[in-house]
């Protein structure tokens, strides 16, 4: 009789030794391969090995204001967009180039965009966006990223809710770019729906501006005894508001002429 037969349970099969070694060799080789990835994007070794385990792939986690950059020239083509189809006609003012902005001035700039495009939705009967508050933590680019994400998000809503069918060409991802760059972009796009916020002029503003100039070319005509021709001359076809902004150009110089020839700055 083998007194030892009941001794093999203590003994590990052969097969299974083999599986667990070769389990350990890859775990190792896994985790080798990680940390000399970490070492080639320059992060640690053990934010490397914590992501590689909780699965993490958040691609906002590695942005830099290139992409936050591109996701402003994209949210300015929609903009564009947005204003050309609903017929937005004022003269938006451009931002000056800006220096020394933080991620933290560029999140609360967003913020005055988001409000404005929720505004917009507002004015057109959408459902509204929420506006956020700028969060208790250190901001950076990945939550700069997120903000103007969402902003497009939004745009793109209205261009669906009014039928806009068309489309942006991406903007590319250049390399150089600074959050002063973004915080630019995102001033121009306030400025840009400006024009969508409020009621845009109208033929009827623009004649009741020039019946109060005819009234004061009057009074000047009047006190220096010069003769004016009040009686309008005929206009031939349909006129566009490019062809009544050349008329306005063209009695400024009039008007600068008229200062010279009286002596005044």
């Amino acid at each position: 009789m083998n007194r030892c037969g009941s001794g093999k349970r203590g003994v590990r099969p052969a097969g299974g030794a083999v599986r667990g070694a070769f389990a350990s060799l890859l775990c190792c080789g896994a985790l080798l391969g990680v940390t000399a990835s970490a070492d080639d994007s320059g992060g640690s070794w053990f934010d490397a090995i914590a992501d590689w385990f909780t699965g993490s792939d958040d691609p906002t986690e590695n942005a830099t204001p290139n992409d936050v950059h591109r996701a402003s020239l994209d949210m300015l083509a929609e903009i564009r967009i947005l204003r050309e189809e609903l017929g937005a006609d004022d003269y938006p003012a451009e931002a000056e180039a800006q220096d020394d902005r933080a991620p933290l001035h560029v999140y609360a700039k967003s913020l005055e965009v988001m409000s404005k495009v929720s505004r917009v939705q507002r004015k057109l009967g959408m459902p509204v966006s929420k506006v956020g508050q700028i969060p208790v933590k250190v901001i950076g680019a990945g939550d700069v990223l997120v903000s103007v994400s969402t902003i497009l998000d939004e745009l793109r809503k209205i261009k669906s809710q009014m039928v806009i069918a068309r489309e942006i060409e991406p903007a590319p991802l250049e390399a150089g770019k600074t959050t002063s760059m973004v915080y630019k972009n995102l001033a121009d796009a306030s400025f840009l729906l400006d024009g969508l916020v409020g009621r845009p002029l109208n033929p009827n503003d623009v004649y009741l501006n020039t019946q109060h100039l005819l009234d004061d070319l009057a009074l000047i005509a009047d006190r220096l005894r010069a003769p004016v021709n009040e009686e309008a001359p005929p206009v031939e076809g349909r006129k566009t508001p490019k062809d009544v902004a050349q008329q306005v150009l063209l009695a400024s110089y009039k008007m600068v002429n008229l200062q010279t020839r009286l002596g005044m700055d």
